[in-house]
């Protein structure tokens, strides 16, 4: 078990980003942190990002509340 998980800009690209949170989770010992800095949806979903990189074009994007219920429910 990690006492940390680091996420930066990592969720986004994700197809399943809420397996991924869930998947942090369970590595975690009890009253271990996960920390996740992402990009906003305006930003992923740009023209000139879409241009250089891989973004499932689903829209489901994280948000913090959604991060956050979905870091409850893991």
């Amino acid at each position: 078990a990690y006492d940390a998980v680091f996420g930066y800009h990592v969720l986004h690209h994700a197809d399943a980003w809420r397996d991924v949170v869930r998947e942090g989770a369970r590595v975690l010992r009890p009253g271990g942190r996960l920390y996740s800095c992402e990009m906003t949806a305006r930003f992923v979903d740009s023209r000139p990002l879409r241009a250089v990189s891989r973004h499932p074009a689903d829209g489901d994007r994280p948000t913090p509340d959604g991060l956050a219920a979905a870091c409850r429910a893991a």
